[in-house]
Parts: structure tokens; C-alpha cells; sequence
């Protein structure tokens, strides 16, 4: 689901579960990157960065599935102790 798409959404409408769960990962998503990277924006700029570890894609075109998100997380944790591909 897109930001906009999120926008139009009224303040009582019940979301998808789906969607409820993916806005949630993608917020610990985000907070991990930022505690990994001790900044929000090198955070936004590592996620949207092609990457070797990912085949060349940007981090934030794979997590589109819960193993995209495994595998970003993953990352993370390896860059934070400094092991890098």
C-alpha cells in the first residue's frame, strides 16, 4: 500500500490486517536502521542504495515479502558488527 493510499484512509476505518502488519515491520524496520546507523538519514540513503549483498538491488525493493525483510535486518546486523560483504 502506497503513503497515499494510506492518506486517504478516514481516522475510523479499519485497516487490513496485512497492512497494519507490514506498517509495523516497516517501522521497526526503520528504527533499527537508525539505531544501526546512528542516523535516520544514512539510513534512507543505505536502503536506497544498490547493494552486492542484495544482487545489486536497493535494500527497499525487496521488502516487499516477510524474507526481504528478514534479510534486511540481517544486513543491518551485520554491518553493525562491522561485517561487511
Amino acid at each position: 500500500m502506497s503513503e497515499r493510499t494510506l492518506q486517504r484512509y478516514e481516522d475510523d476505518v479499519i485497516i487490513k490486517t496485512e497492512y497494519a502488519e507490514k506498517a509495523i515491520e516497516l517501522a521497526r524496520l526503520y528504527t533499527r536502521g537508525e539505531e544501526v546507523f546512528e542516523s535516520m538519514d544514512k539510513f534512507k540513503i543505505w536502503i536506497k542504495t544498490p547493494s552486492v549483498v542484495f544482487r545489486g538491488e536497493a535494500p527497499v525493493t525487496i521488502l516487499d515479502t516477510s524474507v526481504g525483510f528478514d534479510m534486511v535486518f540481517k544486513e543491518l546486523g551485520r554491518i553493525e558488527h562491522g561485517i561487511f560483504a
